[in-house]
């Protein structure tokens, strides 16, 4: 891997899993939750009042209603946010300072504004019953960016089309039995958050089958 992310090759390896390496797949749930706690080092929210101080939380939100699925990664987000919070150097590497906070929603309505939120189960909120579906769904992203009111959300998703099609902004994605990631940069940038370009480059590219 390239050396600009060997911190969390570093981060990573402490959580005993393989995200931004090239390992095969060990545990998907504790790759996709490293993954998107280590993502907030590579972000930056253009309104100040996002975060308006460093003792702001910085809130992760899971829609996926009853799944059990949702309740593992719900307890490994949870279990790494209490790690990094008790641990300042780490933190300070992934979250910039700010205690994290975990948020599960169940339902549509119960949504309320956070800095990431992760939908891991779209094809059972949705009842997409094939990945053949993705382009007629490229407005079903609409009621959950409703209920954020405007705040600024990083949308991630492992349903294929998520983010080449509906809208999302990360889709985790497998790739020959290796967890990855492909970035709308076209969505982000109409977001209001700004992505550093050494996250970028690690991304999967689904056009040239590798990265770049």
């Amino acid at each position: 891997m390239k050396c600009k992310i060997c911190s969390l090759v570093i981060i990573v390896a402490v959580f005993a899993c393989t995200a931004f390496s090239e390992s095969k797949i060990e545990d998907p749930y504790k790759i996709k939750s490293t993954y998107i706690i280590s993502f907030i080092k590579y972000l930056e929210w253009e309104k100040k009042d996002v975060l308006p101080d460093d003792q702001s939380p910085i809130v992760i939100g899971i829609y996926s209603g009853e799944e059990e699925n949702a309740q593992k990664y719900y307890s490994f987000l949870e279990g790494f946010s209490k790690i990094i919070n008790d641990n300042p150097t780490m933190q300070k590497k992934l979250s910039k300072n700010h205690p994290l906070e975990i948020k599960y929603f169940k339902a549509l309505d119960e949504i309320t504004p956070c800095h990431i939120l992760f939908i891991p189960s779209l094809k059972t909120l949705f009842n997409l019953r094939s990945s053949n579906e993705s382009h007629k769904t490229a407005d079903i992203l609409n009621p959950i960016v409703k209920k954020l009111d405007g705040f600024p959300s990083l949308l991630v998703g492992d349903y294929e089309g998520f983010a080449e099609t509906m809208g999302g902004h990360i889709n985790f994605v497998l790739v020959k039995g290796r967890i990855e990631f492909i970035i709308n940069l076209a969505a982000l940038k109409k977001s209001g958050i700004q992505v550093r370009y050494s996250l970028i480059e690690n991304a999967y590219d689904p056009n040239k089958g590798k990265k770049e």
